[in-house]
């Protein structure tokens, strides 16, 4: 039961699927506050690296040939084996790449963590000498120091997206089981989701119909958001 006043929201989102997926308007960060009874201040989150993380991020700059104008695009491909489709079909994500590779000068970099290496491997070998994929075996600190090259991150609702948003990263995320409307992107991104499935989000960990929420991803619309992102990025830099 809840034990003050404040965490009666928060202990009834986890009673009531309805309040969670239908009504709730609130992020994590908003009724987690309530729930602790601190005034809610809507402050970023932020994740720091150390002066010898940031020379890392240059020695990388250098050795992939990164030029400052460039734009680098992030695919965070995966997540965490708890919620499995949480995550692209790879097919989906080689569509993306290509058109960015054909239509676009970005350069594209994979990221994810140990559980993504054999898809990452996959992507990377379709677009051999084009992409480059970062390693998924050096830990999160590491992980970090490889998001950090990015100006744009396309990723699903995972711990990658949490840590572009702290490392203040331009955010094009897809959503299809989880809540949406509990994520905040600080006014530094744009969120896919399936409006009109019903049965999304729904938080299970294996899907009993055909996973529409994964077939309704607008890549499209992802695509559209990584070039304008771009131009405005482009257009700060100049």
């Amino acid at each position: 039961m809840p034990v003050n006043a404040g965490a009666h929201y928060n202990y009834m989102l986890g009673l009531d699927d309805n309040l969670k997926f239908r009504v709730n308007r609130k992020t994590k960060q908003e009724y987690v506050a309530e729930t602790l009874d601190l005034e809610y201040e809507r402050t970023r989150y932020v994740f720091s690296l150390s002066k010898e993380e940031n020379n890392k991020v240059a020695g990388l700059r250098k050795r992939y040939g990164f030029h400052k104008k460039e734009i680098i695009v992030g695919f965070n491909t995966g997540c965490s084996t708890l919620f499995p489709n949480k995550k692209m079909r790879v097919d989906q994500h080689l569509h993306l790449i290509d058109r960015i590779l054909k239509e676009t000068d970005f350069k594209v970099i994979l990221l994810g963590g140990p559980e993504d290496a054999e898809r990452n491997n996959e992507i990377a070998n379709t677009f051999p000498l084009e992409i480059i994929s970062t390693p998924t075996n050096e830990g999160v600190r590491m992980g970090a120091v490889h998001e950090s090259l990015a100006d744009i991150i396309v990723t699903g609702d995972s711990f990658g997206m949490h840590l572009g948003i702290a490392l203040e990263k331009y955010i094009v995320s897809w959503f299809g089981l989880s809540c949406w409307t509990e994520i905040d992107l600080y006014d530094n991104g744009v969120m896919f989701y399936p409006e009109k499935l019903e049965c999304a989000p729904c938080w299970k960990k294996t899907c009993p119909y055909n996973l529409e929420c994964i077939d309704q991803i607008d890549l499209d619309g992802i695509f559209n958001a990584v070039v304008k992102a771009a131009v405005e990025i482009a257009l700060h830099r100049a």
